[in-house]
């Protein structure tokens, strides 16, 4: 006679009543049996992993805010007999924007076939080759790069998080954007100092460092479990939770809280699978991106302050009022609240 075990017979029954039960039930339960720690070794590692994800926000900062830097630089203007408004201007802009449209039918293949992690790699490495003899190209090919990293970064950001402090973090990787483009704002200030070309030949080799830490870190770094369920590796997805999540213990709340989100809402088959599917763009609602000023220069420059370092200073200023906010606001506010002076703040 077969003697059933009891735990087992327990864990058996409490998985399936989580998975019957909705999602918001099924967090708050795992919430009050497992309370998690914010600040452990496993989760200090994951933290570590999260931040080079936020790079890719950091580098994406950086490059949006660079042109706006280099129009405001007289030695670039003259180098390349410029100017900040006008054509010249409008399609130096433009090429950064273009290779970004252009590397829609990539990001699904970059961040979907080879993982996320693939995904940051390849986009580093884009966004470290751009040549500044060839300025227009290099351009494009930099918005090509940065629309791959916008894509994996956030995406490997979410997907490895620890469920009670997703939102936290996620929005926490958005910040980042500004910590990016602050740098882009000083650097130039900064370098106005040397003279001459190299005064913006300087924040344009700066754009190699963020790039470099990310191909040469992430590699090494986690795998989002998300991704390796949905590509057929339910084995690794689960040993990942385990140790990251769950703290080694494979019976813990968390583990099967996921592992049944994944089981129920993840399409083994569909378009999860297939990066060339982009049906669910129309199933979900549209994403609202923030409003990058490239132009600050030329408004500056009608509003009264033509001065190099005065447009330098004032550029820096705005950015670092945009981020100090956001870092508070972030645990203060919900995520509606918070969004509400975001959208507000072009006006």
């Amino acid at each position: 006679m077969l003697v059933e075990n009891p735990q087992q017979t327990t864990n058996e029954a409490e998985s399936q009543s989580m998975a019957s039960s909705s999602p918001e039930d099924a967090f708050v339960r795992a919430l009050g049996k497992e309370p998690p720690k914010a600040f452990t070794k496993i989760g200090s590692k994951l933290y570590a992993a999260s931040l080079i994800g936020c790079f890719c926000a950091t580098m994406d900062g950086y490059n949006g805010s660079l042109i706006n830097n280099l129009l405001a630089n007289k030695n670039f203007l003259d180098c390349y007999g410029g100017s900040n408004s006008g054509l010249w201007s409008g399609l130096v802009t433009a090429m950064y924007q273009i290779g970004a449209v252009a590397a829609f039918p990539f990001v699904g293949p970059a961040v979907d076939t080879w993982g996320r992690r693939a995904g940051m790699v390849i986009a580093s490495i884009l966004t470290a080759g751009t040549n500044i003899q060839s300025f227009m190209g290099g351009s494009f090919l930099l918005g090509f790069g940065i629309s791959i990293a916008v894509t994996a970064g956030p995406t490997y950001v979410v997907e490895i998080s620890h469920p009670p402090y997703r939102g936290v973090v996620t929005a926490i990787y958005h910040t980042f954007w500004f910590t990016g483009s602050i740098i882009a704002a000083g650097a130039p200030r900064g370098a106005l100092d040397i003279g001459g070309n190299g005064s913006w030949r300087i924040i344009i080799w700066l754009q190699v460092l963020l790039a470099g830490i990310i191909v040469v870190v992430a590699l090494f770094l986690p795998e989002s479990p998300r991704w390796l369920y949905v590509n057929g590796k339910q084995t690794a997805a689960t040993e990942m939770l385990i140790k990251f999540h769950g703290d080694g213990n494979p019976d813990s709340e968390w583990v099967k809280l996921q592992l049944n989100e994944y089981e129920e809402y993840l399409e083994l088959d569909g378009a999860d699978k297939r990066w060339w599917d982009y049906r669910a763009l129309f199933r979900n609602k549209a994403s609202i991106y923030p409003v990058i000023t490239y132009f600050m220069s030329a408004v500056l420059d009608t509003a009264g302050y033509k001065g190099t370092v005065a447009q330098h200073n004032l550029i820096l200023i705005n950015n670092c009022q945009g981020f100090s906010p956001g870092r508070f606001l972030v645990r203060a506010w919900s995520t509606n609240l918070d969004a509400a002076p975001c959208f507000s703040s072009p006006i």
